[in-house]
C-alpha cells in the first residue's frame, strides 16, 4: 500500500538528510505505490521516496536496479544518493531528473516521432546489456526470488500465476485467452537460454521528455519497481502495449532496435501474457481502470485469435 506521508513529515526528513533547515517540498506522482516528493533546496533538486515496511524490498529493488542502469544509460535514470530509514519509513534520496511524464504525448500519438522511439529502442538495448547468463525469474530486492533455468519455465510459471487469480474471479474471457495463450502454436520461440534485465513497467508516468522547439526528446526513465531477468521481446511487447499504446500486432518501436535480433512471435506472446497480467493485477489490487483496459483488450483478442 501507498503509505500516508504529510508534506511535514517529508520535509523534516529533508532538512535531516540535506543537512538545511531550507526546503521546499513538492508531491510528485510517478506510479500507485510509494510516496514520492521533490526536494529543493540550495544544494540543489532531488527526489525522495518513500516506502512502508512491507514494501521494503521494492526499496531494496530499486536501489539494485538504479546504481547498476546508472552506468549504462548515464543521465537517464536517477542515481540513489542515500538510502535508509527515517523513523517508520524507508527511503530513497535520488536525483532529481528533469522532464515531464509521457502522459500528454500519448494523447497525441503524432507527438511520438520516430526519433522518441528511437530513444526508447536505444535505451532499452543498453538496459538489456545487463545480463543474467543463468537465471530467469522476479527481482525482488537484491536477489531473484525464485530462479528459473529457461525462458519458458518462467512463461509457464507467469501462465499458473495468472490462471490461479483468474479462477479465484470467474473472469470467462479471461479463462478463454489464456487458454489459447498457453496452446500458442508459437511458444516454440521461447528457446531463449541466457536472461538479460528487464525494466518491464515502461508506461507514460515512468518515461521523461523534454521539449525543445517543437519537438520531444527522452529524459529520463523511473520507477523500476516490477524489473526482472527475461528476455528483451518482454520489454518491447511492454513498451509497445503501455507506452506507444500501439494495436498488438505494430512494430513500431522494434525496428529500431539493432543490437539483437527480436522474435517477432515471441513478441507477440508476451503482448497476450501482459494483456493477462495487467488484468490479473488490476482485480487483485483493486485498480478499475486497469481492470476496464484489460477485459477491453482481452475481448479484442479473443476475436483475433481463431486458433
Amino acid at each position: 500500500m501507498k503509505p500516508q506521508i504529510s508534506f511535514s513529515y517529508a520535509k523534516s526528513c529533508a532538512i535531516m538528510l540535506l543537512a538545511t533547515p531550507k526546503v521546499v517540498v513538492e508531491e510528485l506522482i510517478h506510479g500507485r505505490v510509494g510516496s514520492t516528493y521533490k526536494i529543493t533546496s540550495g544544494s540543489g533538486e532531488y527526489i525522495l521516496q518513500f516506502f512502508s515496511k512491507e514494501n521494503e524490498s521494492q526499496a531494496d529493488k530499486k536501489e539494485y536496479v538504479y546504481n547498476h542502469t546508472s552506468f549504462l544509460i548515464k543521465n537517464l535514470v536517477p542515481r540513489v544518493l542515500l538510502s535508509g530509514i527515517y523513523k517508520e519509513h524507508r527511503y530513497l534520496l535520488m536525483e532529481y531528473l528533469a522532464g515531464m511524464p509521457m502522459f500528454a504525448l500519448v494523447q497525441k500519438p503524432d507527438t511520438i516521432t520516430p526519433h522518441i522511439k528511437y530513444e526508447i529502442a536505444k535505451t532499452l538495448e543498453l538496459i538489456h546489456s545487463w545480463g543474467n547468463s543463468t537465471t530467469f525469474g522476479w527481482i525482488d530486492g537484491t536477489h531473484v526470488r525464485q530462479p528459473y533455468k529457461s525462458i519458458y519455465d518462467y512463461f509457464c510459471s507467469e501462465l499458473r500465476r495468472i490462471d490461479s487469480m483468474l479462477s479465484e474471479n470467474n473472469d470467462e474471457p479471461a479463462k478463454e485467452l489464456l487458454l489459447k495463450l498457453s496452446t500458442h502454436p508459437h511458444l516454440d520461440s521461447l528457446v531463449a537460454q541466457q536472461s538479460c534485465l528487464c525494466w518491464y513497467d515502461i508506461q507514460p508516468g515512468n518515461v521523461l521528455v523534454k521539449k525543445t522547439g517543437d519537438h520531444y526528446s527522452l529524459s529520463g526513465l523511473l520507477d523500476p519497481g516490477a524489473a526482472r531477468f527475461g528476455v528483451p521481446e518482454w520489454d518491447i511487447a511492454h513498451t509497445e502495449l503501455h507506452l506507444l499504446k500501439t494495436n498488438i500486432r505494430d512494430n513500431s518501436l522494434r525496428k529500431f532496435y539493432t543490437s539483437q535480433p527480436l522474435n517477432p512471435d515471441t513478441i507477440e506472446i508476451f503482448k497476450l501474457l501482459i494483456i493477462l497480467d495487467d488484468l490479473s493485477i488490476g482485480i487483485e489490487r483493486g485498480w478499475d481502470d486497469v481492470v476496464i483496459e484489460a477485459r477491453r483488450r482481452v475481448a479484442k483478442q479473443i476475436q483475433i485469435y481463431k486458433y
